[in-house]
């Protein structure tokens, strides 16, 4: 990302300005300037949405349970996608959801001006994509909680929605999440199964695949277990023989918070796949609120602060 920027010459747009304020010469900015404004407001409705529906169904009560409508469509997308009716469950994974949704929408309210997009398209000076360069970018620890999206490359991405790339990369910098498996091309959740290969090819080293070794998660994992630092291999030794953790981290995974949100802000009925494959990413992911993870998650948040 450094070097694309030394060697071109780039526009950063904040969210916000007047679009008199792009230079003429970057006409793919401008001319395309609404629609990306509108993927920006696009994904805060997504979250707005999902927060209204939340609220809606489910109040949380004085002693800080949560009491969820019968009917709550919410509880039931959660309850497809996680193969699960148990109550306990599916309160805690309300509780992450509401986590992500709160802290996100505070980005939304609060920050859309530090939201970047980023051209170096020019007349003068031709597209030409470069697979290294990602569509959005954060960096941790930034106090600005900047995020910036390299719209030249939405022109070939289009497999992945803009308003999709913020809300993942504000989960990133809002809400510490992390980036271990990337969805499949369409981005629908009935994909998961490809998730799921993904991370069984990371942690057993197949096709070429490596489960990424980020040192937040890991820390807050071994705090958490008062272990020594873990190396690498050790790390994923732990992986392969912990289901718990190979949930927790399908569950920290930023491209699934985002498509989590769209598909509820959408009211997108989860589909489910009638295979073997969908049906053990189902039980992994059910794993995730077999028993209180509040705790955990605390710790592996306040790892990242």
């Amino acid at each position: 990302m450094i070097e694309y920027l030394r060697h071109f010459k780039v526009h950063l747009y904040s969210y916000g300005k007047q679009v008199q304020t792009i230079p003429a010469c970057f006409s793919y900015l401008r001319q395309n300037l609404k629609r990306f404004v509108h993927e920006v407001e696009l994904a805060h409705e997504y979250v707005k949405r999902a927060l209204e529906i939340f609220f809606d169904e489910i109040e949380e009560t004085l002693d800080g349970t949560l009491e969820i409508a019968r009917n709550s469509s919410i509880k039931r997308y959660l309850g497809n996608v996680l193969q699960t009716t148990n109550n306990t469950t599916l309160t805690q994974a309300l509780l992450r959801l509401r986590y992500y949704l709160i802290n996100i929408n505070n980005y939304l309210n609060h920050h859309k001006a530090n939201i970047i997009f980023a051209s170096s398209r020019t007349d003068d000076q031709p597209f030409s994509y470069d697979h290294d360069i990602p569509l959005g970018v954060t960096l941790p620890n930034d106090e600005g909680k900047r995020v910036v999206i390299m719209v030249d490359n939405d022109s070939v991405e289009k497999q992945y929605p803009l308003h999709a790339t913020l809300l993942h990369e504000i989960s990133h910098i809002e809400a510490g999440a992390q980036d271990f498996l990337f969805l499949p091309g369409n981005g629908n959740t009935s994909d998961a199964t490809s998730i799921l290969k993904q991370f069984y090819d990371a942690i057993n080293s197949g096709n070429g695949e490596a489960l990424p070794y980020e040192k937040t998660f890991v820390k807050g994992y071994e705090n958490f277990c008062n272990l020594r630092p873990l190396t690498p291999m050790e790390f994923i030794v732990r992986v392969r023989a912990d289901k718990m953790l190979q949930a927790n981290i399908i569950m920290d995974n930023a491209d699934c918070i985002a498509q989590l949100i769209v598909d509820i802000g959408q009211g997108r009925p989860y589909t489910r796949n009638d295979n073997s494959t969908l049906r053990r990413i189902e039980e992994l992911m059910a794993a995730l609120c077999c028993r209180n993870l509040q705790q955990m998650f605390e710790k592996v948040i306040a790892s990242r602060l």
